[in-house]
């Protein structure tokens, strides 16, 4: 659990994922106009969706160890 709270956490402060928020609230007209938030949406979702089944997969390995059967 700590571990998943750290990668979360590296996320938010180390990555910027409070700054990358706030830059594209800001700048949203001009990533519309020049349409060059497609790639960056699609690159971010590819880095949380790594992240995120990593977690899953220590997730599951946590359990089967603690139920015994791993």
């Amino acid at each position: 659990m700590l571990i998943l709270l750290e990668d979360y956490l590296y996320i938010f402060c180390v990555i910027g994922l409070g700054d990358f928020f706030l830059e594209n609230l800001q700048g949203l007209t001009t990533l519309k106009i020049y349409q060059a938030d497609q790639q960056k949406a699609e690159d971010g979702a590819c880095r949380m969706e790594h992240i995120v089944s990593d977690d899953s997969i220590m997730c599951l390995n946590s359990f089967l160890r603690n139920d015994g059967r791993y």
